[in-house]
């Protein structure tokens, strides 16, 4: 600050940090930042830095000793909310970071892959509130079973397998497959609202329902997408698996298919309009919601 000339400094007042942290509390509760526990620890700071430290000048002793037992119970409060912060939030959140990485990066290398799911596992432990940990453990496990179902079409017609083996690879199928089910349904538990969660659900129970020849897992999985397609509406992704799905399910579901189909293919006319790039729809995936559509 310039007075008159020279370079002062005014501390900043406890109005002051009230209304910073009025402003960051109305910020935080629209971005979820109170996830964050670094942003909480800010907020902290900013909070106690709002209560008058001071000691009241000017007055009787009483009031002066009143102030600087108030001054002794504003720092203890400060330092109780500051540690409960740091045991509930911030430690929990960076040690399920650190075995986030630490899984991601095994995940990429050919030599550790297994190892990875304990390292989400143990993310899921250390911060049982995060939906990160819970989504990787879903997503490691879908994606076993949608190799486990490729291979089974690719095998489906060939023989000389025995049926000691198959029964055997089917009872190691169907674990897994429940395993993929129930971290899908961990993952919504955490949030309801992701349609993200919907999607990676149906398409665990669609690899389910092609390995075990279940209509009712196919139903629930059509269920699903249309519950995401219908949380984030403007997303081609959710759109084109629903109308692909519904074209395989059967006649049953054919004017469905045909709808949903042409509702994407206005969608890829739209995205290309407006220069969606990365929202842009493949040469098959576009021929194959204009065959649905037109069918």
């Amino acid at each position: 600050m310039i007075s008159r000339g020279k370079a002062s400094f005014r501390p900043v007042d406890a109005t002051t940090c009230i209304a910073a942290a009025t402003a960051m509390m109305v910020n935080l509760l629209a971005a979820g930042g109170f996830e964050m526990p670094a942003v909480m620890i800010t907020l902290l700071l900013v909070l106690s830095a709002s209560i008058g430290f001071l000691p009241i000048r000017g007055t009787s002793p009483a009031m002066e000793s009143f102030a600087k037992y108030r001054c002794l119970m504003s720092a203890a409060v400060c330092l109780a909310l500051f540690i409960l912060v740091a045991k509930t939030g911030l430690f929990p959140v960076t040690a399920a970071e650190n075995f986030i990485q630490s899984g991601n990066s095994m995940l990429n290398n050919a030599q550790f892959p297994a190892r990875a799911m304990d390292q989400f596992l143990q993310a899921r432990q250390a911060d049982p509130q995060s939906p990160t940990p819970r989504q990787r453990i879903a997503e490691v496990l879908s994606y076993r079973l949608s190799e486990a179902a490729a291979l089974r079409a690719a095998e489906s017609g060939s023989a000389g397998t025995t049926s000691s083996s198959g029964n055997t690879d089917n009872e190691e199928i169907r674990k897994l497959a429940d395993k993929a089910l129930q971290a899908c349904e961990d993952l919504l538990q955490a949030d309801r609202r992701y349609s993200f969660s919907y999607r990676l659900r149906a398409e665990v129970r669609w690899n389910a329902s092609q390995l075990f020849d279940d209509q009712e897992l196919r139903k629930l999985a059509i269920q699903d997408l249309q519950t995401a397609s219908h949380l984030y509406p403007s997303s081609v992704d959710a759109l084109y698996r629903l109308a692909e799905r519904l074209d395989s399910a059967g006649a049953e579901h054919f004017n469905a298919a045909k709808a949903a189909a042409s509702r994407v293919l206005q969608m890829e006319t739209m995205n290309r309009s407006w220069g969606h790039a990365d929202r842009f729809l493949t040469a098959d995936q576009l021929a194959k919601m204009n065959r649905i559509a037109e069918e």
